[in-house]
């Protein structure tokens, strides 16, 4: 399943995909969603969530993954080493390179109760970390550093 909606910049890479699926004869096995609003009723759909991305602003699916309680699998960018703390709440692939991510999806799959474990050490790190209230805090630290700067 491949959630969100395809940017300009990607028709090639869905051309891609859908060519690979139909060499490898997947392609009654794919679905692309398109954009979504329920992502997190959809999310417990999956076995494991993957976001291979090269960049990212913040990871809003990440963050949502986790609070899901779903083994994740993501590239090791910084955005999502700094959400992950590290890795410590998920497998980390090396960017681009999709040998690794494949050994970080068949590990996930081959070890569900390892990943299970992780997946509750994250919903609970996320509740924490990415609550309503830290994130209120949050806009208002930067909202009172903003201010105290102004006119200046």
């Amino acid at each position: 399943m491949i959630v969100g909606s395809e940017r300009d910049d990607e028709a090639a890479l869905k051309s891609k995909l859908d060519m690979l699926a139909v060499r490898l004869g997947v392609t009654d096995r794919i679905i692309y969603t398109g954009s979504r609003d329920d992502v997190l009723d959809i999310l417990f759909a999956f076995d494991v969530f993957a976001m291979p991305s090269i960049t990212e602003g913040f990871g809003l699916a990440l963050a949502e993954a986790l609070f899901a309680e779903i083994p994740v699998v993501v590239s090791d960018i910084a955005v999502f080493r700094d959400v992950t703390r590290e890795g410590k709440y998920a497998l980390l692939s090396r960017i681009g390179d999709s040998e690794d991510l494949a050994k970080k999806l068949q590990h996930a799959l081959s070890y569900p109760d390892e990943m299970k474990i992780m997946a509750r050490q994250a919903r609970d790190f996320a509740r924490h970390a990415y609550s309503r209230q830290k994130m209120i805090e949050s806009y208002e630290k930067l909202y009172a550093e903003d201010f105290s700067t102004a006119g200046r």
